[in-house]
């Protein structure tokens, strides 16, 4: 097997395996981004838990509870109570949308991933079998071209190939009109080209 068809079924089972199970396939852009909608998430939620507190604090001060030892225990109590949830809930907002951003980052990055992977191979001279993306992945019209684009390639590079082919063959039965060396020379060029052009198409 060439090395291209090595790395082409690579890139196949490397697909395959991130298509099966979750992961953090680009740690830089999934991380960086999921972090950053976590922390706007949290950010907004503790800015509006601590303008209620504020609120309220305000509010229960005009009640003079000085006056009453054991409601302002009550009402103190109440508001330890009151912060120690908005910080729990704010850790609990931060890792679910931290989550949720490392989810939908993925829907990205897969998609990304496999297409750095093709065009990788592409720049190579090989031809990758573009497979469809799961329904949640994004980027579906990009891989639509993405596919195109490569089926165009192959049949363009197959029709110069059944040229060479016919022009080697050409080559071969003329006896007249070359010499041996430079006939030689030139079938042996078109040869080289055609090897080229098979292993790319994998024939």
């Amino acid at each position: 097997m060439s090395s291209v068809d090595s790395k082409t079924a690579q890139v196949l089972s490397s697909g395959h395996r991130k298509r099966r199970f979750f992961a953090i396939v680009d740690k830089a852009f999934q991380w960086k981004y999921a972090s950053l909608v976590a922390a706007m998430g949290m950010a907004l939620v503790a800015g509006m838990g601590l303008l209620l507190y504020a609120s309220h604090v305000e509010n229960t001060s005009l009640l003079l509870l000085e006056q009453n030892p054991d409601l302002l225990l009550e009402v103190q109590a109440a508001d330890r109570l009151f912060l120690l949830l908005l910080s729990v809930g704010i850790i609990v907002i931060g890792i679910v949308l931290l989550m949720v951003g490392l989810l939908i980052t993925h829907r990205m990055s897969g998609p990304l991933y496999l297409a750095r992977r093709y065009l990788s191979l592409i720049s190579q001279g090989g031809y990758p079998e573009v497979r469809d993306l799961r329904r949640s992945d994004e980027f579906k019209d990009f891989f639509d071209t993405l596919s195109r684009t490569v089926n165009h390639l192959r049949i363009r590079d197959t029709e110069h190939l059944r040229e060479l082919e016919e022009a080697l063959s050409l080559l071969r039965r003329q006896e007249e009109g070359l010499s041996p060396e430079v006939r030689e020379k030139l079938v042996e060029s078109l040869e080289q080209v055609r090897d080229d052009l098979k292993r790319g198409l994998d024939l």
